[in-house]
């Protein structure tokens, strides 16, 4: 057996037995909405496919946004019977430890150490922030395997320049993913611009990098975003958003804690107002994303959670100064990726258990064993200087 082959069963098995150990400390947890929401429309999908029963009505854009989810659970209660609890959630642990093998074959391609790849692989699985939502029936999980699964491919694609299989790919991976969360038409930032870059080539315009793409199209989703939040749009998706904005929501579920004054109606027509508004509130949310002691959480959470996430952001900082120097094009879309999820955060909302924070956790892990690959070869380059000689 090849060393290759040999690492990537050691991490699987290693993955395996890391979340199936934390099943047995911890059991596994069905989530208020995936009792409520998700369980009882995969039980009418049952009936439907069964009994002929009419299809479940969906009431609102929660469920909508939901929907492949609630077909992933429907499709293990068909085959394994309903309320097969267990098989969901093993499931969902066996397709989030697959991805960790895409993670670190990503990893071991572009880092100089190989122990530094298998570390940051073994630490996404680790650190319990990044592992817990694999054992609690919820759709982060799964949303985050198949975003993990898709964009590393879609990113070889465009560099390979097959660009009929980019685009087959990224659209098909952005309407599974879509109907899983809704984030996704935040999180595919990466993607519009890599799609604006190609069109630009093909037109002509050989001067639009996916950089100035990239930058285009973050001015212009925060615009839409910053607009949408105005009395004009009554569509229930953008009501609801409109909502955290009128009540100055900057974490959820804190109450009052959570927020900041109410919106003046008075000064409803000021864009210079909802500019300011938003603004902050984007600075704000984006703040409490970046927080490395959540609030509501326990004292002893806290100092977990810190003791792990400050290193996390120091190395970050050496890795994404580490991608911009050596211009590594897969690991500035590992960036723009975590940028992106910040981005949606400011955005909307920031969740009180940053369990949206889970699905970007792992590419700031990434990004960290980035770093720390760079500063192990910075030391060891200053390591191998020759003495200077005596005078």
């Amino acid at each position: 057996m090849n060393k290759d082959r040999f690492v990537f069963l050691f991490l699987l098995g290693l993955s395996l037995v890391v979340h199936f150990g934390v099943v047995q400390l911890k059991g596994f947890s069905l989530t208020q909405d995936f009792q409520t929401i998700y369980d009882p429309l995969a039980r009418q999908v049952v009936a439907w496919v069964n009994e002929g029963a009419d299809f479940p009505k969906i009431h609102g854009a929660v469920e909508f946004f939901h929907l492949n989810y609630v077909f992933f659970v429907a499709a293990v209660y068909l085959l394994f019977g309903i309320g097969n609890y267990v098989v969901l959630i093993s499931l969902q642990i066996i397709l989030a430890s697959f991805s960790y093998l895409v993670i670190f074959d990503v990893l071991r391609k572009h880092l100089s150490f190989w122990w530094v790849a298998i570390g940051t692989a073994v630490m996404t699985f680790i650190f319990f922030e990044s592992v817990f939502l694999n054992t609690a029936g919820s759709p982060e999980s799964l949303y985050r395997s198949l975003l993990i699964l898709a964009y590393f491919p879609i990113i070889q694609l465009y560099l390979k320049k097959r660009y009929a299989s980019f685009f087959t790919v990224a659209a098909v991976a952005f309407l599974v993913l879509l109907f899983i969360r809704i984030e996704t038409v935040f999180l595919f930032l990466p993607c519009y611009a890599l799609s604006l870059s190609i069109i630009s080539e093909k037109l002509g315009m050989k001067d639009l990098s996916p950089a100035r793409a990239a930058f285009a199209i973050v001015l212009l989703v925060v615009a839409v975003s910053l607009f949408t939040k105005t009395h004009i749009f009554r569509h229930e998706i953008f009501m609801a958003d409109r909502d955290y904005f009128i009540r100055g929501i900057v974490v959820a579920d804190l109450g009052p804690a959570g927020r900041i004054e109410p919106f003046d109606t008075n000064l409803a027509d000021s864009v210079t107002y909802v500019l300011e508004r938003g603004s902050r509130l984007f600075v704000l949310r984006v703040t409490q994303f970046l927080n490395i002691f959540p609030p509501s959480w326990s004292a002893g959470h806290k100092i977990y959670y810190a003791a792990h996430m400050v290193p996390f952001y120091i190395l970050f900082i050496f890795g994404v100064m580490g991608a911009w120097r050596r211009r590594d094009f897969t690991f500035l879309m590992v960036t723009f990726l975590y940028v992106s999820a910040a981005i949606t955060h400011g955005l909307t909302r920031v969740d009180a258990a940053h369990r949206t924070n889970f699905i970007s956790i792992v590419f700031l892990v990434m990004l960290a064993g980035y770093g720390l690959d760079q500063l192990c070869q910075r030391y060891l380059k200053k390591a191998r200087l020759p003495a200077s000689s005596p005078a």
